[in-house]
């Protein structure tokens, strides 16, 4: 199993195969698979075959599809973690969803990040992941601030994530 802080020798983020490598040790605690590989080479020319041995032939033939999506809004948390890049496409699932946003901490942001607030909007965990359980338990702990956290989420996405705020931001960036 790998081991450090989740990247490899070229800088790839692994921060989600770790996740689910963790998930195997933490069944009653965290659910999570992958919802593809990257087939070909990376970003360096490298062969993600490396990656792909760490796991069975079972978990690469159960991979999460998009009926997925559906199934995942029943869990209380979810988690958006990048993999070959940001999860961008997630991100509105997730706020959405009557579930608590868990972001961990990555080089890629979601659109308007920086207007989102920690356990007002989601909750942080670390890049590596070491703060990943205890942020779990305090949100088992902490049922009626989950449920507020998840409202706020709903509601902020809805205020923000809209077509004249987007329209008017992309008119912003590519007028300079």
């Amino acid at each position: 199993m790998p081991s450090g802080k989740w990247f490899d020798k070229q800088g790839n983020n692994l921060a989600r195969p770790k996740l689910v490598i963790d998930a195997r040790e933490h069944p009653d605690m965290i659910n999570a698979a992958f919802n593809g590989f990257f087939e070909g080479d990376n970003q360096y020319g490298e062969s993600n075959d490396k990656l792909k041995s760490l796991f069975s032939e079972d978990e690469k033939n159960s991979l999460f599809k998009e009926e997925m999506c559906a199934v995942m809004s029943q869990y209380k948390y979810l988690i958006i973690i990048d993999g070959h890049t940001a999860t961008w496409p997630r991100v509105p699932q997730v706020m959405l969803s009557d579930s608590v946003p868990i972001v961990v901490e990555s080089g890629f942001y979601p659109l308007y990040i920086d207007k989102w607030e920690p356990f007002v909007h989601y909750v942080p965990v670390k890049n590596d992941q070491s703060d990943l359980y205890e942020k779990i338990k305090w949100l088992q702990e902490h049922d009626k601030e989950a449920k507020e956290i998840a409202l706020a989420s709903q509601l902020f996405y809805k205020e923000l994530y809209t077509l004249e705020n987007m329209t008017k931001d992309a008119v912003s960036v590519f007028s300079k």
